[in-house]
């Protein structure tokens, strides 16, 4: 059975709502401006062993030790190979990375080269620590 948000009671500002277009675009486009890019914030800006602390204490820490294992290898390849990159945070260290402009097809060729791994066991590590740093809001990928 498929449902709308119409069966379920919305609001009828929701409900009701049309899409906007032209003028009526521009006007809340204007009005509500998206937020500004940014590349620093406290958790970017903490020092290796401040985000692998974080890691390693709930609610980062995953409850299986396998799990926990995965990701604090993946993030710690991963923080490692940021800071040979150019920036004060590592987001600008991700953002000058090739990693920043890259499909997830690109970023699974591209993260088993650097880590020395063969390709399936780089991707399965590296996708999982990246899962960790985004979650401790240590990187904020593009939606790309």
């Amino acid at each position: 059975m498929v449902t709308s948000t119409k069966t379920l009671g919305a609001p009828a500002a929701i409900r009701d709502a049309q899409p906007l277009a032209g003028e009526a675009l521009r006007a809340a486009k204007k009005r509500f401006p998206p937020r500004p890019y940014e590349d620093a914030w406290p958790a970017t800006s903490q020092s290796y062993e401040e985000v692998v602390a974080r890691l390693n204490r709930p609610p980062l820490r995953a409850a299986s030790e396998s799990t926990h294992f995965y990701r604090r290898r993946g993030a710690t390849l991963i923080l490692r190979w940021l800071m040979d990159q150019p920036g004060g945070t590592w987001q600008q260290r991700w953002n000058a990375s090739p990693a920043a402009g890259s499909t997830r097809a690109q970023w699974n060729k591209l993260n088993a080269s650097w880590v020395g791994y063969d390709a399936a066991n780089a991707n399965g590590i590296l996708n999982t620590g990246l899962f960790a740093l985004v979650c401790a809001d240590v990187l904020r990928p593009s939606l790309h």
